[in-house]
């Protein structure tokens, strides 16, 4: 309490940026607010982001236990395999869960169904393969996989330009395999993160272990890598909690 830091106000729809801080005068707390301009919309995605970090969402020590047991060697499993396959004989129907289906709607992504789950920098879209092709793998539910998927998408989703800005990992780039494994790193962490906030922990056994850590040994310095990864998991899990808990508020406000 007492520092300033940016909040964003939206006046007739418009996004703009103020300084802020709390402060203490005996034992009542006061606000004291400074206007800074307009906000482009990336401005506004990063400031929310950080708004959405004081407000709640996954707290720091969530945060740190799941990524602790995502880089734990002994956590891993064999290999990582895709949790769809139209020829599966174990393919099951994946359990609606509605507060996910709001982060998902909320987020304002544009998704293509398609035969395989991406995110594509360049024009801003995320595939994902139809719920109907996702099944149980190594003891992980269909529901609990088809949820994960789609978040580890929209986290990548999240790093683009006109939100958190993150590195685009470009092939061309010479430190291409370092910048693209810190994005992996991010991303399956932010989509651990988020289902666990909302009570679905993966039974999966070892997949997204396997997964973390087969990126994390591409990196100079893991342990580096691994700070990275909570700073940056930890603003992408407010930034899609965030959005979806002011779409909600927004909602409500308009509900007779």
């Amino acid at each position: 309490m007492g520092d300033f830091y940016q909040v964003i106000k939206t006046i007739k729809g418009r996004p703009y940026r103020y300084k802020q801080r709390t402060f203490r005068v005996g034992g009542k707390v006061c606000t004291e607010s400074h206007y800074l301009g307009p906000a482009t919309e990336a401005e506004a995605a990063r400031i929310r982001a950080d708004m959405a970090l004081r407000k709640g969402g996954p707290s720091r020590p969530a945060v740190r236990r799941a990524i602790a047991r995502l880089a734990d060697p002994a956590a891993a499993g064999s290999r990582w395999r895709k949790p769809w396959d139209n020829s599966s004989p174990r393919r099951q129907k994946v359990r609606r869960i509605e507060a996910l289906q709001r982060i998902i709607a909320s987020s304002g992504a544009f998704v293509n169904e398609t035969d395989a789950a991406y995110y594509d920098w360049t024009n801003d879209q995320l595939g994902l393969p139809p719920q109907a092709r996702f099944h149980r793998v190594d003891g992980g539910d269909a529901d609990q996989e088809f949820y994960h998927v789609a978040l580890h998408e929209l986290a990548h989703w999240t790093g683009h330009r006109t939100r958190l800005k993150r590195t685009i990992p470009d092939p061309t780039m010479a430190r291409y395999k370092t910048i693209y494994s810190q994005e992996e790193l991010i991303a399956e962490a932010t989509a651990v993160i988020v289902a666990e906030h909302f009570g679905l922990a993966s039974q999966a056994l070892g997949l997204h272990e396997h997964y973390f850590q087969h990126f994390l040994s591409n990196m100079p310095d893991p342990a580096e890598a691994l700070v990275k990864t909570e700073r940056e998991a930890h603003r992408a899990a407010c930034f899609l909690i965030g959005r979806a808990n002011t779409t909600l508020a927004s909602h409500d406000r308009m509900s007779p």
